[in-house]
């Protein structure tokens, strides 16, 4: 899978998965904490109002459902989820949640 998440714009350093080329790959548990800090917007969304994003690539290791969440007490923005296919050069969007 391919993901995208999008917040409220901001400055400084750009983030390395700030393209789809750059993507990184998260795998079951826990992952991060990311910031969008001086990330960019890529394509234009099906989902979502705008803002910044950044890519994260999964593969599943085994079959039925999956959650993504950006819960987190420092998330002070409203945040999009996007879950895509295919590659970076063709997006289909899977799923959404603004």
């Amino acid at each position: 899978l391919l993901g995208a998440l999008l917040g409220a714009p901001s400055a400084t350093a750009q983030s390395a998965n700030d393209i789809c080329a750059n993507a990184i790959s998260i795998g079951p548990g826990l992952s991060g904490p990311y910031t969008n800090v001086g990330a960019n917007t890529e394509l234009t969304w099906p989902c979502g109002a705008g803002g910044v994003d950044l890519w994260f690539t999964h593969t599943a290791t085994c079959s039925g459902p999956i959650s993504f969440d950006t819960c987190d007490t420092r998330t002070n923005f409203d945040t999009v989820i996007e879950v895509l296919s295919n590659d970076c050069n063709n997006p289909l969007s899977l799923a959404c949640n603004d």
